[in-house]
């Protein structure tokens, strides 16, 4: 199979987005009173971890945060450096505090688009209101979660944003490519039988680096 094209990873994704949009809408339509909506933030001010994304999802979260003020840009980079080693649960680097709402809306993760409108098998992923709506309303098609995330998966390697973003600091689009590497590299380790896992980015970043000043990796 020959390697994907740049435009066939983001025309993947594009459909991903639409299918999702799709469902959401479709449950609100049915439900006008479904919490999920601009304003309500509950789910952004408490997540479990830090957000990771796809290579292609973060270069338009990038684009986006381009796009914002200087003083706003930096701000959320910053959060998103932070958020790293921040406690558990995380506020959202890319949310308005103020506000409630997204300052990379249209480029927001699939993950979050998604959240309180799939669920994985019997369970639903939202919050607490979400799963009492649903108990009250059996007839709601939820979107499958798992289909979602093989759909994500092939998109290539996932990071977080903090991840992402350092690897931008450290010399632009390459250092973005040396990731997508060094993430592939720790997941093929991770499923292989005969080598030890790559147990942190950390560690598969740093055998890409390897192998880039050695000339074994293409930029």
């Amino acid at each position: 199979m020959g390697r994907r094209s740049t435009v066939d990873v983001v025309s993947r994704l594009y459909q991903i987005q639409e299918a999702v949009r799709q469902r959401a809408e479709e449950v609100v339509a049915n439900h006008p009173s479904w919490p999920c909506r601009k304003g309500c933030d509950d789910c952004c001010r408490q997540l479990a971890s830090v957000p990771r994304v796809t290579g292609e999802e973060w270069q338009s979260i990038a684009a986006a945060l381009s796009a914002l003020s200087d003083d706003t840009a930096e701000l959320v980079r910053r959060r998103i450096r932070e958020s790293a080693d921040a406690p558990r649960p995380v506020i959202c680097p890319l949310l308005d505090r103020d506000s409630g709402t997204c300052l990379v809306y249209e480029a927001r993760p699939v993950a979050c688009r998604a959240y309180g409108f799939y669920a994985e098998r019997e369970y639903v992923l939202g919050c607490s209101r979400i799963e009492s709506i649903g108990q009250q309303f059996p007839e709601v098609v939820w979107g499958n979660h798992a289909v979602l995330e093989d759909e994500l998966r092939s998109l290539g390697a996932d990071a977080t944003l903090p991840e992402w973003l350092g690897s931008e600091n450290r010399g632009g689009v390459p250092n973005l490519r040396r990731l997508q590497i060094s993430l592939l590299c720790r997941e093929r380790a991770v499923n292989s039988d005969d080598r030890r896992p790559l147990r942190t980015p950390a560690m598969a970043a740093g055998i890409a680096d390897h192998a880039w000043k050695l000339g074994e990796l293409p930029a």
